[in-house]
């Protein structure tokens, strides 16, 4: 069976959340959410960064068509802002 289609998103947000923990130094809760805040992660989809409200600074979405015979091909790579 082939990867489903976001579990990329998955991957970086398992590193993202060691990385914090890690610059963290703790496990403690509240430590962990102050070094998310400071993130500035290269994923192997996107650069992840969060504001001061906790949005990614650069949100990007992608849109992807299924293909017959179950292949996904990309139609469109959307980069936002929140305004």
């Amino acid at each position: 069976m082939p990867p489903e289609p976001f579990c990329n998103y998955y991957y970086d947000a398992m590193f993202i959340i060691a990385d914090a923990i890690e610059r963290a130094g703790t496990t403690d809760r509240e430590s962990i959410i102050e070094a998310l805040r400071t993130t500035d992660y290269q994923g192997i989809t996107m650069r992840y960064a969060f504001d001061e409200e906790g949005r990614l600074k650069n949100p990007v979405a992608f849109v992807f068509e299924l293909k017959p015979g179950g292949t996904w091909e990309l139609v469109t790579t959307w980069v936002g802002t929140y305004d």
